[in-house]
């Protein structure tokens, strides 16, 4: 049996539990007849405030009411299934347009000055506690010009403001000190303490050219 199953590519113990199945074993995946009706009630019944909620949402609201009455959970697929047989399911979201600047990929630059970028990160400890950090970076030194780091989870806009003012006056010497001709970009993600609108109000004050990596360009992974 040994030489056999190896010869196929067969595990052993599967061969076994197919020899010693009882004779009124039957395939559940084929033979499964499922009333979905409950189910379609619950489903709309948690839809009907919130239609905007996906079939994951639904599923864990439906779950949770279930619990709470003790009866068995439902599987997230069932729900997938009865709200894609039943249209309930929310519209595909359109297609991202790319942006129409042209993206090399290229972040680094020739000169120090000429572009900084800055990032968000989260550190798990051993102890369980989370400590998120921010820095500014120059795209050509690679030189961690300012940063901050505090205990707890969230990037708020008020660190990196801070963060910025630093490193302009490490740089230049005081806030007022980069040239009004002078041309210096701060590269950042989409997220919300970047796009702000004091964040990037400070930064103009400052002198910088607040940019937006798109998510599908080159610059968002490089």
């Amino acid at each position: 049996m040994k030489a056999v199953c190896e010869a196929l590519g067969l595990a052993r113990s599967h061969i076994h539990n197919l020899k010693h199945r009882p004779a009124s074993w039957s395939d559940g995946r084929k033979a499964r007849v499922l009333d979905d009706s409950e189910l379609v009630a619950e489903v709309r019944q948690q839809l009907v405030e919130l239609p905007s909620y996906g079939y994951r949402r639904a599923c864990a609201l439906v779950n949770r009411q279930r619990v709470a009455t003790g009866r068995a959970r439902v599987n997230a697929k069932r729900v997938y299934r009865v709200m894609a047989a039943h249209k309930l399911l929310l519209p595909r979201a359109p297609r991202r347009r790319h942006s129409s600047r042209p993206h090399s990929g290229q972040v680094g630059v020739e000169a120090s000055d000429m572009r900084w970028c800055s990032d968000g990160f989260e550190i798990r400890c051993d102890s369980g506690q989370v400590v998120t950090a921010t820095f500014a970076k120059d795209c050509c030194d690679r030189e961690v010009m300012a940063w901050r780091a505090w205990v707890g989870k969230g990037l708020p806009g008020e660190p990196v403001r801070d963060m910025l003012i630093e490193a302009v006056e490490k740089r230049f010497g005081t806030v007022d000190a980069i040239p009004a001709q002078h041309a210096l970009e701060f590269l950042s993600d989409n997220g919300g303490a970047y796009i702000a609108h004091d964040t990037r109000q400070i930064a103009r004050a400052l002198g910088l050219t607040p940019i937006r990596t798109p998510v599908c360009s080159p610059q968002s992974k490089a």
